[in-house]
């Protein structure tokens, strides 16, 4: 696989993207890389700037061949805005850090599993006969940004992003 942590790994970084800013992306510049010890025969490193509709830009970065300490699956997850910076960190503590302050923010302690909650949004959809929240067409806006994300990577070149309701 020729960009194999684009199409594993940042996929779900480009929805959570989406997804919590509510915005769709319109263009993507973007790098892969290898680096010299990697024994991936691609490139297992990217780093992508994406630019949502609205103008609000979004930086991701990641490796499936960091030396040293590791990042886990889950990630450790930073979201800078003008009132402070959001942070999810390793152990799944999420605090906001403030100008001289810093605050730990309360998980919802009741909250279903992401199979559970999926499976019942899937059903109540059908009974309704409509779409449920995370159906293909909506997951069809975050391949394009891999497909656009790819494409910027093999041009050089900023992307646009493309789909088709």
């Amino acid at each position: 696989m020729r960009h194999p942590y684009l199409f594993d790994m940042a996929v779900h970084f480009f929805d959570l993207m989406r997804y919590l800013s509510g915005r769709e992306a319109v263009s993507v510049s973007a790098s892969a890389y290898r680096p010299a010890w990697s024994l991936f025969a691609g490139y297992p490193a990217l780093t992508a700037d994406v630019t949502m509709d609205d103008g609000v830009h979004a930086r991701f970065s990641g490796t499936f061949v960091a030396r040293g300490w590791q990042t886990i699956q889950e990630g450790a997850i930073t979201l800078v805005g003008s009132d402070g910076t959001l942070r999810l960190d390793e152990s799944g503590t999420v605090s906001l850090h403030s100008v001289g302050t810093v605050q730990d923010i309360a998980l919802l302690q009741d909250a279903d599993d992401d199979c559970g909650k999926t499976l019942t949004d899937v059903l109540e959809a059908m009974k309704r006969d409509s779409r449920p929240p995370t159906d293909l067409s909506d997951n069809m806006k975050t391949f394009a940004i891999v497909v656009a994300a790819e494409a910027a990577c093999n041009s050089g070149q900023a992307t646009r992003v493309k789909w088709e309701a």
